[in-house]
Formats: structure tokens, sequence, C-alpha cells
């Protein structure tokens, strides 16, 4: 890599270098220097895929930085007598030179249209006159003077054409560029800068929902929207393995079929035959060059995500898969339980099958166990199943950017292919179709139990935004960029996608609507959802709706863009605009125990004293259990309370460094009284797996790439926790069956929930007396946290449901005084023979208008007054009796 500097310093200047799904490094120019500037070498040999290699010029640690580089070998001329491949680099630019002269050359860098009538063109030399193109006839010549940039050693010049000119995207549209000294340069003009245009949208959105492949058996129809490539192109293989990765499986032939431009800037062929099983690839060709990439709509591939399958899905199908199905939920009596795909299994505790392990069908391996001290528990998918939740919610198993021959730890955060699946998570990477069929034998094997399975989505950020199909097939549309150009970091991995542009609003609900429909996914999380616009969100729960009625949407909704030129994002604040999307509760989650680095104190551990004045932690407590966000309007069925996640520390090492002088069994109560909270709010409840044992990470607050043996479940918690996993399941029961914790309108928890802290009932507020009533039955829970020994006389005569210390036996009816000790949960019940008003689907909830209050205020008006005139009747016809 040779690299020139126009200033000549090249003090912390280096390169990021990475091999295709490989982890990268810094390369260091120390004391490299030739007639060029500063050079390195890198042997190809240190990286597996020896067919192309990406770059990042940066400096220092990643305070400058270009976009990502990828270089294919084969694009350029290997030199025998150095025995290496140079590539000659200057400053900040994307472009990679094949020699000096090259790099020094007249070359536009960029030419775009701006806007409907303007186009921005930018040299490496001073230019001096330009001729532009519309295919072959010139619509406009000129001299220019140019302007120049001392900041990026650039030229650039814009050609205005006239207030009446509309480009036509059917036509191709050319500069030519003459300069003051040496040969003239053409360029293909982009059409980046009319991405956010509303001509754009007008002109190129494509109303179809049939981009990919649609299969038959006699024919095959393959449709792309590339409104800015000027050529495509089609490459079938029989193989989904290139030679590069596996010389004895891998097969690189393949027969290449030209695209036609349809229209709204789609590109379509159809190629006849049966191609059901064979690979694919696109080729673009654009102003910078031609690539080679897959289809961004690709619903099945082969190793790595390489190249695209074409499958016919019902092939694909086990027997009884037309049966599939859960039960109708409502979003209340939904309980999500997180879980990575290798953590059930990867653990040597795990006893299944060996070639199971970290894969798909590990998560329905039957029978596993695990015995301690004469003690015998159940593992793996049996645990599940005993635990007793009704919806699995897996962190990303779509196809990810790493090496599935040699998989390492990955929570799977790095998207590749968004509706292909994870193939090192199948028996065989190589073979597309394997692992359709086994994920498909999981959904299947969850149904059965009445478990759903929540698919863990990123559509707000890819891997590499210059690897990704995205931008190899129309650069520059899918993401947000800034005002200097580069890629918005507001997700904080490099990049963002653009759902506010119509056709990555559209690729979203085009994926989500698939995974329910050839998968019968029952739910999505979306992460860092406050990126996605409202639109976009409502866009897609508005389609996935028509498919399954009760599809369970969530997820993030954290304000991590401030920028104002921002369309409106779902965050937290705007949850309301869309009430079938629901937000994590991350108020509730720091009132049990603060999420940060360093955790402090929460509700759980806090004393009296303390916990008298904390009224932050009060309100979000309460506002959580009663289904709300703190601070924030939304239904109940939009609050997504919780204490743990995947990310940051499990709960168990929150409790633990938050209060080190807590014995390990305070601790174990204080967890468990945690997720008691959560169990028993009001909105939907949501565990992560490993909770219920007490589970810990080591205390790695960040392990989305640390070791399987850091992130497995440990089965030798369960025997040690048992009596904590039993809670678990008793609490668990009680939200899936009793409607006292599953209302879903603010009205029905408004009439039916109430919550009281200890200063409001004459005690200290380390007290919360929690009532849920419904039809018959009154629950009253009483979470007592830290502090002496408390003795209650009010609660004689009810019956206990569950406590959680195990001091009073479940179906005991109380006789006088209870005493509650530290983190005390305990759930007690009465008969109520007043009125309690069931669920009703028109109830108004938080969002309702003044006017539809309406059959409400009748409720109110009309039932008191028909109890009253009744009591009065009654009290008429005793009198009438007594006189007789």
């Amino acid at each position: 890599f040779h690299y020139y500097r126009h200033d000549n310093k090249y003090d912390n200047w280096k390169l990021w270098i990475w091999g295709q799904n490989e982890n990268g490094a810094d390369y260091y120019f120390t004391h490299n220097e030739d007639e060029y500037g500063k050079y390195l070498f890198v042997p190809v040999s240190k990286f597996a895929d020896t067919t192309q290699i990406n770059i990042i010029i940066k400096y220092g640690s990643w305070e400058s930085q270009t976009p990502d580089i990828n270089i294919q070998y084969s694009d350029y001329v290997f030199d025998t007598e150095t025995n290496a491949y140079h590539f000659y680099l200057i400053d900040n630019y994307t472009l990679v030179y094949e020699s000096i002269d090259d790099a020094f050359s007249n070359q536009v860098l960029e030419s775009y249209f701006t806007s409907k009538t303007k186009v921005k063109v930018v040299t490496n030399n001073k230019s001096a006159n330009y001729t532009l193109k519309e295919d072959e006839s010139v619509i406009k010549a000129s001299a220019v003077t140019p302007t120049y940039s001392a900041t990026s050693y650039t030229y650039s010049f814009t050609i205005d054409l006239g207030t009446s000119f509309e480009p036509n995207f059917d036509k191709l549209y050319t500069v030519e560029v003459g300069y003051t000294d040496g040969p003239t340069a053409e360029s293909i003009i982009g059409l980046s800068g009319l991405f956010d245009d509303p001509y754009f949208a007008e002109t190129m959105t494509y109303d179809g929902d049939d981009l990919g492949v649609t299969y038959t058996p006699e024919a095959s129809t393959f449709k792309a929207w590339a409104p800015t490539v000027s050529a495509l192109s089609l490459r079938l293989y029989d193989s989904g393995t290139p030679v590069a990765l596996d010389a004895t499986l891998g097969n690189d032939t393949y027969v290449e079929h030209d695209f036609m431009r349809a229209t709204k800037g789609v590109w379509e062929i159809t190629v006849t035959g049966d191609l059901h099983g064979k690979y694919y690839t696109f080729v673009a060709t654009h102003p910078t060059g031609t690539i080679e990439l897959t289809d961004p709509y690709a619903k099945g591939a082969g190793v790595n995500g390489i190249r695209g399958m074409i499958v016919d899905f019902s092939k694909t199908n086990p027997l009884g898969w037309e049966e599939v199905n859960y039960p109708t939920l409502s979003p209340t009596e939904i309980i999500p339980y997180e879980l990575h795909v290798a953590d059930l299994t990867s653990d040597p505790s795990w006893n299944g099958t060996e070639a199971n392990r970290k894969k798909f069908l590990g998560l329905i391996e039957e029978g596993t166990t695990y015995t301690k001290d004469g003690v015998t528990v159940k593992t793996g998918f049996d645990h599940i199943k005993e635990l007793g939740v009704n919806a699995l919610q897996i962190i990303p198993f779509y196809d990810q950017q790493n090496d599935e021959l040699n998989p390492s730890f990955n929570w799977g955060y790095n998207p590749q292919n968004y509706d292909v699946l994870e193939g090192s998570y199948s028996s065989n990477p190589h073979d597309g179709l394997v692992r359709i069929r086994e994920f498909k034998q999981v959904v299947q094997a969850y149904a059965k139990e009445d478990i759903r399975i929540i698919m863990d989505v990123v559509y707000n950020h890819v891997a590499s935004i210059s690897a990704h199909s995205f931008t190899k097939l129309v650069p520059g549309y899918y993401f947000r960029y800034g005002t200097d150009g580069s890629p918005d970091n507001s997700s904080g991995v490099g990049n963002v996608t653009a759902s506010e542009r119509i056709m990555m609003e559209r690729y979203m609900r085009d994926s989500t609507a698939f995974w329910v429909k050839e998968y019968k996914i029952g739910g999505f999380r979306f992460d860092l959802m406050g990126l996605h616009t409202t639109d976009s969100m409502q866009t897609l729960y508005d389609k996935v709706k028509e498919i399954r009625s009760d599809i369970l949407i969530y997820g993030e909704a954290w304000d991590m863009d401030g920028s104002s030129r921002r369309p409106t994002l779902f965050h937290q604040a705007n949850v309301h605009k869309v009430p079938g999307i629901g937000a994590f509760n991350d108020q509730i989650r720091d009132a049990f125990v603060s999420n940060a680095a360093t955790p402090t104190k929460g509700w759980v551990q806090m004393p009296a004293v303390d916990i008298n004045s904390a009224v932050i932690i009060k309100n979000k407590l309460r506002d959580g259990m009663l289904g709300k966000i703190y601070g924030h309007k939304g239904l109940p069925t939009q609050t997504i309370n919780y204490a743990a996640v995947h990310d940051n520390y499990t709960l168990f090492d929150k409790i633990t460094l938050a209060g080190s002088e807590f014995s390990d069994d305070a601790k174990a109560q204080q967890s468990l009284q945690t997720d008691s909270l959560v169990l028993l709010a009001q909105g939907v409840s949501f565990i992560h797996a490993g909770s219920e044992l007490l589970r810990s990470k080591d205390f790695d607050y960040n392990s989305y790439q640390s070791s399987y043996e850091i992130n497995s479940i440990k089965w030798a918690d369960k025997v040690k926790n048992l009596s904590i996993f039993e809670n678990y399941q008793k609490l668990i029961n009680l939200k899936r069956n009793s409607p006292a914790f599953q209302y879903t309108t603010r009205a029905e928890i408004d009439r039916n929930v109430t919550l009281e802290y200890g200063r409001e009932l004459s005690y200290n507020d380390n007290l919360i007396v929690y009532t849920a009533k419904e039809e018959g039955t009154t629950y009253t829970v009483l979470f007592y946290s830290v502090g002496a020994r408390l003795r209650l006389n009010e609660y004689s005569g009810y019956t206990v449901v569950l406590d959680t210390t195990g001091t009073l036996d479940s179906g005991t009816v109380i006789d006088g005084q209870i005493t509650l000790t530290n983190n005390t949960t305990l759930i007690l019940k009465q008969s109520d023979d007043g009125v309690i008003i069931p669920p009703s689907s028109e109830d108004p909830g938080t969002n309702s208008e003044p006017g539809k209050t309406t059959e409400l205020l009748w409720l109110y008006i009309t039932i008191p007054l028909v109890l009253v005139i009744g009591a009065a009747f009654t009290a008429l016809f005793i009198l009438r009796k007594r006189k007789m």
C-alpha cells in the first residue's frame, strides 16, 4: 500500500485492514518512504479470503477516517518482480490506483446531481472546461473557473442546467472535463444529490413487493431496484462456496445474463428452467467502476452470505409445517425470554448432542439434564418449557458478516444479509437449504409448546457500509450522511440507514413481512429503533399485522440523534404516535438498580431513609408498575418492563456490584424481587435468559464478542439456585394466567390497579402495596425492600399466593399478623364481590381524544345510577317486608 499526502504530514496516519468476515487491525507506515510517499507491506496469506481486502485510511484513534474501501485483487495487475500487488492511495480519497501515473493523472473524483437542475463536479487537477451529455446528446458545454479547497486539495465547480430542466432517469448523464494541462477525463454523473428531492421519490419509487427472486419450477424472475447503475448483470452459480474459501467444495464457474431496464428504477430478467438450489450474484456498473454483490433481497445464501440462493421454500418445510401456529394473545399476555442461540448449549454442563452445540438444533434438543450433589435439573429446551414463558426472543439470527466456517462468539449486531439465516448456526453452512430447514424445525418445536419466536432485527445499521449490498447496488441511497459527506455515526458503528427514504422504508416492510409469512415469526425486537422514523415503523407494522393480527413489535426507542434536520424518529417521546409498537422501559430498569458501568443502588437495595427522599426513583417505579414509561405518553401494551438484557451487566452482576456489602443470599433475594416487580407490573414483562438462575457473566459489561465461556448459561447455577427458579415459574404462571396483571388500556388500569408507597399508609417507602383486581379476585402484592422486620396487621383473612422468601406456604390463610423481612415479595388474594369491569377492546387508552370518551362517560354515569336505583328499590322492598 503506497500512501501520498499533499501536506507531507504522515504522523499518526495508518491503515485499518481486515479480510472479509475477519477482525481488523492497525497497520503503520513506519520508516517506509519512496518517491510517492509512505508505504507498507501486508502478506496476502494473512487473510483467509485471498481474493479481496478491506481498508480504511484513518488518523490516530479514529479521529478521522474514510469510509470502508473494498479492493478486489482481480481488478489489479500482480507485479511478478516484486511479488506483490501495488495499491496507490491519496490523502482521504476512496479511490485506489494501480500506479503513480494513474494516481496523479487528470481525474473526475466526483460528479453528481445536487438538485434537479444542478450538477457538482470535483477534480484532482485544475479544470478548464466541461461538456455534459444526456446519452450521446450534448446538453451544455462551457469554460469554468473552478474553486480550490486547501483542506481536500481538490477543485470543484457547479453546472446550472436551468430551472426548466428535469433529469430523465432512463438516460445516462456524463461529463467530460478539460484541464489546463493534460488530457480530458470523463465521468458518469451520479444521482446521490437527488435522493431526498421529491422529484426523485415521485419518479423512482417502486410500488411492487416482488424485488429479489420470484421462483417457479418453470422460470425465475429477478428484479433489482438500481436506479443509479448504468448496467446490471446476473451471475448464476452451481455452488454457494467460492474456491477461495474451500478449494474442494468450491466452484467459481458461472453463467452470466444481462438485466433489462424496466420502470421506476427497476431492472428485470427472467431465466427459464427450474433454478431451485442454484446460487446467484449481481454485477453492477457505476461511475466508480464495476462490482459483484449479493442481492439485498436474497432469501437464501451459501457460505458466508457471499452468493444468494434461489429457493423453492415449499421444499424446506418440515412435516406438519402448515399446522404451526401460536395462540392469539394481547401484548401484555406475552412474556419474551431473550436468548442467544449459542448461550443455551455452549457450556460443558449442557450434555446434549455435540453436533448440536451452539446450533439451531441445540435450541430444540430434548432430554438434556445436569446433575450435582444428587440433584438433577432439566437444561436447554426442556428448561425453557419448564420455566413457562410463551415467547423466545432470539438475538440476531439473520446472516451476519463473520466467518461461518470458523465462528467466534458474537451477539450478531453486524448485519450482512437481512433476509438470510446465519449459517454458523446450521449443521452445514455450505448448503443454503440446511439453515432454512433447521430453523423451521426450531419454530415448529417451540410452537408446539405455545412459545412464539421473536426475532431481533437490526435494520438501523450494517456491519460495513462499503461492503454491504445496499452501497454496492445504490451508492449513497440507503444511508444517512452528514453535511460534510461523512456517514452518520449516531448508531456508534459508523453508519445509519435512512428509513426516511421510501425504498429503505419499503425494504424494512418487505423484509419483516417475509419473516412473518415464511418462518411464522411471532414478533420483532428492533435494535436502536429510535434511529428509525415513526412513519417507517407504522408502515411495517401495518403490513405484518395483516399477516398476523397479534404480532408483537417493540424495541430500543433511545434518542440517539439530536439533529434538528432529521424526520420524526421513534423515540420514547414519540411512542404514542404508533400505538401498535412498544418500547423498552429503561426508566423502571434504572429504578431497580442503575445500569451504569458502575451500578448504584435502586429501590430493591436502598434503606427506608434513602428511599423516602428518592422521589425520581419512586416515580419511575410507580409509572412502570402501572404500565407507563416515566415522562412519556403511551399504552400499557407499549411499555416493555425489564431489569436486564443481553448487553451491559446481567441482573445479578448489577445487583452484586451495586450492593457489595450484602450477603449472597440477600443479593439473590434482591435479584428475584427485581424481576418479581417486572413480572407483576402492568405492561409487557421481559426476562433476560438466565436471570432465573442468577446468571453471571463474570462482571463483563459488554460481552458482545467475549468468549462462549463468559456468555454461556451455566447449568450448575440451576442446581445452586433451584428455589429462585421455582419462584420465577410461579411468577410467570401468574402473569400469564391472571387478567389482573394483563390490562391493555389506561382506563382499565385506573379502575382496577393501584400502587401505594408506605408513607401513604403510615409506613416507610421501602414498602409498596400494589393491588390488581380481576373478575371475582383482588390481588394484593407487598414488596418490601431493605429495612428492619416489618409487622402488618391489615391482611387477616387473605390467602397467600406466593411468598418469595418461603416463610409462608401458598394457600395459607393469614390469621392475624404477618412479618416482612428484607426483599420479600408477598402475593395475597381475596375473593371480591365488588364490580370489576372486565377488559374491553373498545376501552380508550392514554391517547384517546376528548371526543372519543363519550361511551366511557356513559358507563361512569349509568352504572352508578343503576346501582343507586337498585339500592333504593332494595331498601323499599326490605322496608315493606318488615312492615308486613
